[in-house]
């Protein structure tokens, strides 16, 4: 199985899909988080399929559901890297200052 993916709105995808969901999240703080990974997954599929007119193309729904996953794999890997707006039992350490 071939898959042909446009890398142009593959990345491009992505990147609108990371900034619409940090606008939900800062703008909208009524809106639960915990639909923003729903919204931007049908969104991205969404616009991959719009963006390389593949919607009758099985292959490229499955690069459309890529480019939505790799949005939100992005976003939880630079959140857990960086422990920015982590919550509970994640413990931070800021190197800056020295310690007692």
């Amino acid at each position: 199985m071939n898959i042909s993916i446009n890398m142009a709105e593959f990345g491009g995808v992505i990147v609108a899909l990371l900034t619409v969901g940090a606008i939900l999240k800062n703008a909208f703080p009524a809106f639960p988080n915990r639909f923003i990974p729903v919204l931007t997954w049908v969104m991205g599929v969404a616009a991959y399929l719009t963006l390389t007119g593949g919607w009758t193309d099985s292959k490229q729904w499955l690069a459309a559901i890529v480019a939505a996953a790799t949005a939100t794999g992005t976003h939880s890997a630079m959140q857990h890297t960086t422990g920015i707006g982590l919550t509970g039992d994640v413990e931070t350490t800021n190197t800056n200052t020295p310690q007692p």
